[in-house]
Parts: C-alpha cells; structure tokens; sequence
C-alpha cells in the first residue's frame, strides 16, 4: 500500500508501524495497519510517499465489520467550523 501527503515534519523510518490515528470520521484510533518499507521526500514537495507492507492481505479476506462512528456528527460539524 502506498501512503501519500504525509507531512515531512514527521519522522518517517523503514520499520515503523503505521497505526490510524482517528483523526478522521472513517477510521478509529489505534488501529494497526502495517509496517513501512520503503519512503521517499520528493526535493520540491513537503510530503512523503510511503509504501507500506501490510498486517493483513486484504484480497482474501471473507469477513469485515462495518463501524458506525457514533462521534461522526461531531467531528462533521467541528470540521466545518474550523474551515470557516
């Protein structure tokens, strides 16, 4: 998996545990995703591309669980007034 538009002001290293950080609406905190191997800083953008090898292989999956997010309101209505 390929991960875009992580700011550079974050430490990146080959061997780090990618997790979510639930700053979304979609997915909650702390899940574990996978482990990077590989990232490159492009000389004229601010923003890594990270590939990642995932925990899981999610081509063979049978099952998955949807999640409401019983806060997906609130982080909705904070997000608007923050760009306002």
């Amino acid at each position: 998996m390929t991960l875009d538009d992580i700011s550079t002001i974050n430490s990146v290293s080959v061997g780090d545990t990618i997790v979510t950080g639930g700053m979304s609406a979609y997915f909650p905190f702390g899940i574990p995703i996978g482990v990077v191997s590989k990232f490159v800083q492009p000389k004229t953008e601010g923003y890594y591309q990270i590939e990642v090898d995932l925990f899981s292989n999610l081509t063979q999956k049978e099952f998955a669980y949807v999640i409401k997010n019983k806060d997906l309101d609130e982080i909705k209505k904070l997000t608007n007034d923050v760009s306002k």
